[in-house]
């Protein structure tokens, strides 16, 4: 335990306070500002709108699928880093393979998904400084409202549970595509590849899930959006939650064991 303790707070040092993080944060705060920016302009010039419509209309926008490529900014190149640099074998020394590898999932995971929701967050927070954060008499709140999963929070009035909702489904989806980059870098060990291939991993497990009829329950792209049963946001959220922690904990299990199959072949 103390071992992995020990990897824990270098692991963590590392990740938070990285220029990676810092740039993944404002990233995607970046990406979502300007995927939703011609809809604000026109919102500042008619003088209406408010933080939920914008916070929508930035996520249906292709720039907010950024956020795969974010998560892994943070740590998912670490592994990359400390084997091209053979600081692995001094730090495996130190502790083991095992406490290494664990540390490593867990920071990449936690850094990755708290790097992308911060990033929602500071974009929720300046918009706030110039919109309500929901406009009831707005046009765009019923169909807001009118959302099968989660729109009966903000019917009922639970603004800041919609979007924490949003924001925790947002934060386990990119743990998700930061430990599955890497999970291949383990594979290959090259810093590009492994920060384009979340987004090329994406695509093909949407087609491949399509493809071979999966059940409901299995959908990936219901999963990583947390729109698993319509009219039960607290039953859809924690299923994602539990589905996307189960995968990560699988990748987690396959990372280790492919970090000691690495080190004993050299």
């Amino acid at each position: 335990m103390n071992r992995l303790l020990g990897n824990l707070r270098v692991d963590f040092r590392r990740a938070f306070f990285s220029f990676g993080f810092l740039l993944a944060v404002v990233g995607m705060s970046a990406a979502l500002f300007f995927s939703a920016s011609t809809e604000g302009q026109a919102i500042v010039y008619d003088n209406g709108g408010d933080v939920l419509y914008l916070y929508r209309v930035a996520h249906l926008q292709g720039f907010s699928m950024l956020s795969i490529i974010f998560a892994t900014l943070p740590y998912a190149i670490s592994f990359c880093t400390d084997w091209n640099n053979q600081f692995i074998r001094s730090a495996v020394i130190r502790t083991n393979i095992k406490s290494y590898g664990i540390s490593k999932v867990f920071t990449t995971a936690l850094a990755g998904g708290s790097a992308v929701a911060l990033g929602e967050v500071l974009f929720i927070l300046l918009l706030r400084l110039h919109f309500p954060l929901v406009d009831r008499q707005s046009p765009f709140f019923q169909n807001a409202a009118s959302d099968q999963v989660y729109g009966s929070l903000l019917s009922g009035g639970d603004f800041t549970a919609y979007f924490a909702s949003k924001i925790l489904i947002s934060f386990f989806a990119a743990a998700f595509f930061a430990v599955l980059a890497l999970w291949i870098s383990t594979y290959l060990t090259n810093v590009f590849v492994t920060l384009a291939s979340p987004i090329l991993s994406y695509y093909f497990l949407l087609i491949f899930t399509r493809r071979i009829g999966l059940p409901q329950w299995c959908d990936l792209q219901r999963v990583l959006y947390g729109t698993f049963s319509a009219g039960k946001p607290v039953f859809s959220l924690l299923y994602s939650i539990f589905f996307l922690t189960f995968l990560c904990t699988l990748m987690g299990i396959m990372i280790v064991r492919q970090i000691k199959r690495r080190l004993e072949h050299g």
